[in-house]
This record gives C-alpha cells, sequence and structure tokens, in this order.
C-alpha cells in the first residue's frame, strides 16, 4: 500500500518535469529510434516495459502523464528510454509496440475481408433474386 501512495506521489507533472532531464543520443539509441518510426507507444506496451525494468512507474498515472508528456514524439520517448535503460530496453519496448501493431493490423484486416465477403454474398443474393422474378414474370408472361 505503501509504495502504490509512494508511486502516485512520484507522478505529479511538476515532479515529472523536474526528473526529465537533457538527454543525447547513444548510438544505440539512434538504432532503437531508427526501427521505432513506424511504432506507436501505447499504454499497454509502456506498462508492458515498465513491469520488466522500473515497476514503480506502472501506475496508471504516471503512464499517462508520460504518454501526455511524449505525445506525438515517440521517438523521443524511446530515445530517452533507451538513454535510461539501453539500448536493449527500449528495443523491447518497440517489439512490444510492434507486435501489437501488426496484431491490431491483422485484426483490422480480417475484418476488411469478412466485409467483403458478406458484400459479395450480399451481391450474389440480389442477382439469384432478380434472376428469380425474371423468371417467374418470363413465365407468367409466356403461359406457364
Amino acid at each position: 500500500m505503501e509504495a502504490a501512495a509512494q508511486a502516485r506521489a512520484n507522478t505529479t507533472p511538476e515532479l515529472l518535469a523536474r526528473q526529465r532531464r537533457a538527454l543525447k543520443p547513444t548510438t544505440g539509441a539512434q538504432d532503437a529510434v531508427a526501427t521505432t518510426n513506424a511504432v506507436v507507444v501505447t499504454e499497454a506496451s509502456l506498462r508492458t516495459f515498465y513491469e520488466q525494468h522500473n515497476p514503480a512507474n506502472t501506475a496508471p498515472d504516471r503512464l499517462k502523464i508520460v504518454l501526455q508528456h511524449y505525445d506525438g514524439r515517440h521517438d523521443k520517448l524511446v530515445q530517452d528510454l533507451s538513454k535510461r535503460y539501453g539500448a536493449a530496453a527500449s528495443a523491447a519496448l518497440c517489439a512490444v509496440g510492434q507486435q501489437l501493431y501488426a496484431d491490431r493490423r491483422r485484426d483490422l484486416l480480417a475484418v476488411e475481408r469478412m466485409q467483403e465477403r458478406l458484400e459479395a454474398r450480399r451481391r450474389e443474393d440480389r442477382q439469384r433474386q432478380e434472376q428469380h422474378l425474371l423468371d417467374d414474370y418470363s413465365g407468367y408472361r409466356h403461359g406457364r
């Protein structure tokens, strides 16, 4: 309970601003940043990262503050994490983010394919109904 209170106390925006340091990228950080251009760091991936590397930072308020601070600058977030925890650690964050992105993309593509199949089936059903109506109408006109 005391650890949770301490974690909450360490999440105020003022304290985070004081803790922030000007960091210069290392060569390992540049490699990590280069691989993350297409990665969006999510709360889930950041939580997974902090669970492994700094469990005190897993408080939801802390995660939201960090994500708000780096909003639109996820490459800088990865660069700063790489400086603090090492390039291998930030590469793990990138791997989690890329996996989440790949899973989401795969799910969206599956939904898109199902929608296309459903639309094709609806078109086939409409064509069958139209053909059936034409057959009925032509049979009626020819006295069948």
